[in-house]
């Protein structure tokens, strides 16, 4: 009986379709997709159940005892009651946020807004190449796709790679040159200031797209109030040591936990540098404030994707975290170059959170 349902089976696999095929396959995948994310959903909420039973019934009963005991610390004591509380509430409302959001359906081949892709490049050489490749490689209407290519004064062999890029596909990439280092906020700036895209897209130079990232990115702004939507950042050399791997960790965290958190709200508070779109018609409108952005006196000179998003949010746009476009960047492998990427993006961390305590009241 067994043999006679499996011919059966082949028959009617057989006499179907390759559309039908297809959709069976992809119904198959969706419904183990399902079942994976209801696996990882019941298994979150256990480890939460655990975590709230140790904290409140051992550690704050402890901390309480010791507060009836030494009164001399009672206020420091209810003051870390109290954090830790705070803290488990914390997880639970990213947790729950994180379980409601869901990507935006991409954009399709014919209905595609035009799009300009801006890459900054600095002394990046041969990656250059690579970053350029992969738009060229990507899934998007050619006729409705510019690319901007602009070396900031480089010192290496950066120019001839984009140089080489226009040669090997001739009227798909736009090839512009700063004499001297003017820094990636003048760089984009000017890129603005010459796409013809209704959406503008930066990516690094030292970054390479999936091939749908680009049509993931346009999908959201079917939204008129979408003004900005932050891709998924993946680390491209994680076989360079322990320091990359430790970072795509953290990146998984703080893209598919905390933005995809704050998509839920549409208050993404930073659109990376390493893949954004904007909507071309809202960076116009803040376009100089940010070109001359000043903080304490001092030409603000890094940070440009956090204060960017600010400049919209301020705008009264949303800003959304995308999922489904994905870009791999390189990341630093050595201790130092580590402390220095960190470092500048706390300097920058500071600075808007300073500006977005003023805005967030005046959000929608």
């Amino acid at each position: 009986m067994n043999g006679i349902k499996i011919r059966r089976a082949i028959a009617v696999g057989l006499a179907l379709g390759p559309n039908e095929r297809s959709a069976q396959r992809a119904q198959a995948l969706q419904q183990g997709e399902t079942l994976w994310n209801l696996a990882i959903y019941a298994s979150i909420a256990i480890s939460i159940l655990l975590i709230a039973y140790v904290e409140f019934h051992a550690i704050v009963p402890r901390m309480l005892a010791v507060a009836n005991e030494r009164s001399d610390i009672r206020l420091l004591v209810y003051a870390g009651i109290l954090w830790t509380t705070l803290g488990f509430v914390l997880i639970i409302v990213r947790t729950i946020l994180w379980m409601m959001y869901r990507p935006a359906a991409p954009a399709t081949r014919e209905t595609a807004p035009t799009l300009t892709v801006i890459i900054p490049a600095y002394n990046e050489g041969v990656m250059v190449l690579k970053s350029i490749e992969s738009v060229i490689g990507a899934n998007y209407p050619a006729d409705r796709l510019e690319i901007l290519v602009i070396d900031d004064g480089s010192k290496d062999d950066t120019w001839e790679h984009i140089c080489a890029a226009v040669q090997r596909h001739p009227g798909r990439v736009t090839a512009l040159r700063h004499e001297r280092n003017l820094g990636k906020r003048e760089t984009l700036a000017w890129g603005f200031s010459r796409a013809r895209g209704e959406i503008l897209v930066t990516i690094d130079s030292d970054s390479v797209i999936e091939r749908d990232a680009l049509l993931a990115l346009a999908g959201p702004f079917r939204d008129a109030r979408i003004g900005a939507v932050a891709g998924k950042v993946l680390v491209y050399n994680r076989a360079d040591g322990v320091i990359p791997r430790m970072l795509h960790v953290r990146f998984i965290i703080q893209f598919d936990m905390l933005r995809a958190g704050e998509s839920v709200y549409r208050n993404v508070y930073c659109c990376p540098g390493a893949l954004s779109a904007y909507r071309a018609a809202a960076v116009s409108r803040v376009l100089e404030r940010w070109r001359k952005q000043v903080f304490l006196g001092s030409r603000c000179t890094f940070g440009e994707d956090r204060a960017m998003t600010n400049y919209l949010l301020e705008a009264n746009y949303d800003a959304l975290y995308q999922r489904t476009a994905v870009v791999h960047t390189i990341v630093p492998s050595r201790y130092w170059k580590l402390c220095k990427m960190l470092l500048r993006w706390d300097r920058s961390y500071v600075r808007e959170e300073i500006r977005f305590a003023r805005i967030v009241w005046r959000r929608p």
